[in-house]
């Protein structure tokens, strides 16, 4: 998803329990706070193995990345915590932000920072061996 706050890639850690949006989406539609699962942990922890050392391996690359431990509480979480929750623990399961476009700032958000296309690409492949890797290693 295009994440607007920093110009890297950012491999989340954890998925809370909660759905809070006070902007009115599409449909109207604002949530005040409330649990995704009522029986549901109040949160999980991403299962992509060793992020801290991919999000180095990234940065080693050029590839600016950072280990984020908040996914916020609206949609990006809610998909994280919906993968983390509905699948085993076996399953590598996790969330990567991807920054805005260039062309997507122009204008309008001129001051939001933004990643070439290219660079993104470069990063998610890296990201994608990252988890080949982790999947050989649990056999």
């Amino acid at each position: 998803t295009g994440s607007a706050r920093k110009a890297t890639l950012r491999l989340e850690r954890f998925a809370l329990n909660w759905l809070q949006i006070d902007q009115a989406d599409a449909a109207g539609a604002t949530y005040a706070g409330q649990k995704l699962f009522t029986a549901g942990p109040d949160a999980l922890c991403s299962r992509l193995g060793e992020i801290d050392s991919l999000a180095a391996s990234l940065q080693e690359e050029g590839i600016p990345c950072v280990v984020s431990n908040f996914a916020g509480t609206s949609l990006c979480n809610q998909v994280l915590y919906y993968g983390l929750h509905q699948t085993n623990d076996d399953v590598l399961c996790g969330f990567l932000h991807v920054p805005l476009l260039p062309e997507q700032v122009q204008g309008i958000w001129s001051d939001m920072p933004s990643m070439e296309l290219e660079d993104q690409r470069r990063g998610i492949a890296r990201v994608i061996e990252g988890l080949l890797r982790e999947s050989e290693r649990r056999g």
